[in-house]
């Protein structure tokens, strides 16, 4: 097996298990004060005017723009609310340094309303345990590739985390909830791992919020296109020419990705 599919089948064991109660406290109240803080980012003239862009060119209504009002696609949902969640800092930060929980919430609220709408129907009771549990295992595969990076000085960091890992961490949350098999994960990660990026550079501009949104927008894409069958490498995170290699360099420890206790 391929170290992606390596790390697609441990994350989907991983999603298997219910979450225990501390694990679902926790991801409740990520879910929580993410909209929360997505709200009042909406405010800000970043996301506004990526909330605009949106309406413009809107022509399926999937999923809500928060604050603004208005449907778009999925996608273009998933990259303003994500922009909205980070704008103002307040997203929570763990260690290694990383905002989590943009790339992988932002993209299930819009496959959630988008699934709804497509059924004419409310969300499902159901639903609900579907949402925490890909939100946490979304989280989780961010944890690890910022893990395996060994990459824990921010100052040493060439791309913004949650442009680098984001995307992929929101392929996983949103293939977890689509219910992806083992193949088609390892591409909507694969897809991903292609759109990744987001320069430091940008840190302290517009952009920087962007990152958060885009990494959403990616692997929401990425895993519906994976779902359609749309292929990848077969080991785009660990071919010498892959994923890995190219944001981690020699550091990388892929152990991290797959160990019991990272």
């Amino acid at each position: 097996m391929s170290l992606t599919a390596d790390f697609a089948a441990h994350l989907q064991t991983l999603a298997a298990e219910p979450l225990d109660a501390a694990a679902r406290r926790a991801a409740i109240n990520l879910f929580v004060d993410g909209i929360a803080v997505a709200a009042l980012g909406s405010t800000q003239p970043g996301p506004s005017l990526l909330a605009a862009l949106a309406l413009e060119n809107a022509s399926r209504p999937e999923a809500s723009l928060i604050g603004h009002g208005g449907g778009c696609s999925a996608a273009e949902a998933a990259r303003v609310n994500g922009a909205s969640m980070h704008v103002l800092d307040y997203e929570p930060m763990w260690n290694p340094a990383n905002h989590s929980l943009s790339p992988a919430l932002s993209p299930l609220l819009a496959l959630v309303e988008r699934e709804a709408k497509a059924a004419d129907r409310p969300a499902h009771e159901a639903t609900g345990q579907r949402i925490l549990t890909a939100l946490a295992t979304g989280i989780e595969a961010q944890a690890r590739l910022r893990l395996a990076s060994n990459q824990f000085n921010p100052a040493g960091l060439l791309f913004h985390p949650p442009g680098a890992v984001g995307p992929i961490g929101s392929a996983v949350a949103s293939g977890i909830f689509l219910g992806l098999d083992r193949n088609q994960l390892v591409h909507a990660m694969g897809i991903a791992a292609s759109r990744a990026g987001g320069l430091q550079a940008n840190a302290g501009s517009m952009t920087k919020a962007l990152h958060c949104g885009q990494a959403a927008a990616s692997g929401l894409e990425s895993a519906l296109l994976a779902q359609r069958g749309f292929t990848a490498d077969a080991d785009a995170l660990g071919d010498p020419r892959g994923y890995a290699a190219a944001f981690f360099g020699a550091g990388f420890a892929p152990e991290a990705l797959v160990a019991d206790k990272p």
